[in-house]
């Protein structure tokens, strides 16, 4: 496992879900952390937990279908943050950590995605978290975009 020389991981048209972009508190999340799942295919999760990340297996109530995932962690405390564009038909914006939280609010058509590894090693164990790198958010489009064409977002 040479999980130290990992390398980002870039997904087009990306399969993400239970995203928490606000860092909301629930059952499964403390308060201020941003997450979501990157669902990925069978291949790809056997690659990657080969070097070491910490991919989770879903299988599905009442059938036959497993479904790989990392966890994935949007953290602004770092030197470097995440890029994260949100585009809306013409018009796009970049968020940041006061804004992100609009994407927990809109729907989505496309994601592309760019995942940062940051190994780790704690009492003997070691392995590979997922942070974001880069998201391109496509939102469906606003049904009144052509009549606001002087409001910037």
């Amino acid at each position: 496992m040479n999980n130290q020389n990992a390398q980002n991981i870039i997904v087009k048209d990306a399969d993400i879900r239970w995203f928490n972009f606000s860092g909301r508190s629930g059952q499964y999340n403390p308060a201020g952390k941003r997450t979501f799942a990157l669902f990925i295919g069978e291949d790809l999760a056997e690659e990657l937990l080969a070097d070491g990340w910490n991919v989770r297996k879903r299988e599905r109530e009442g059938s036959d279908v497993v479904e790989y995932y990392l966890n994935v962690e949007v953290n602004f405390d770092y030197y470097k943050p995440p890029i994260v564009k949100l585009i809306q038909g013409k018009r796009g914006m970049v968020l940041d950590e006061s804004n992100i939280k609009l994407l927990d609010t809109v729907s989505f058509v496309r994601a592309d995605v760019v995942i940062r590894p940051r190994y780790w090693e704690v009492n003997g164990k070691q392995g590979i978290k997922a942070y974001l790198h880069t998201l391109r958010f496509e939102a469906e489009e606003d049904y009144f975009a052509d009549e606001d064409e002087d409001i910037i977002f």
